[in-house]
C-alpha cells in the first residue's frame, strides 16, 4: 500500500527516515522528564539542612527530631564517600 503524501519515485526508507529526529527527541525529553531507579529518599534541600545543623553541632539525634530522617541515613549523608567504600 502506498502512501499518499510520498513521490512515486521516493524510496520507503526515505520516507521513514524523515520521522527520526522527531522521535529522536521525543526520547531524550522523555528520559529527561522520567527518572529510571530508585527515587531518591531524602530531597536536597532537607539533606542541606541536615549538613547545616550538623555544622552547628546538633547531635545525629537530635537532627532526627527535628527532620524526621533516621540515623542510618543521616550517617550515610555526612560521612564522606571515600569513608564508606573502606
Amino acid at each position: 500500500m502506498e502512501q499518499p503524501d510520498a513521490a512515486p519515485d521516493t524510496p520507503r526508507s526515505v520516507i521513514g527516515y524523515q520521522g527520526e529526529p522527531e522521535r529522536h527527541s521525543f526520547r531524550k525529553s522523555f528520559h529527561r522528564r522520567c527518572h529510571i531507579g530508585r527515587p531518591t529518599a531524602w530531597p536536597d534541600g532537607k539533606i542541606d539542612h541536615v549538613r547545616l545543623l550538623r555544622e552547628q553541632g546538633n547531635s545525629l539525634g537530635e537532627i532526627t527530631s527535628k527532620t524526621g530522617i533516621p540515623k542510618t541515613s543521616l550517617h550515610r549523608y555526612l560521612t564522606p564517600a571515600t569513608e564508606q567504600e573502606q
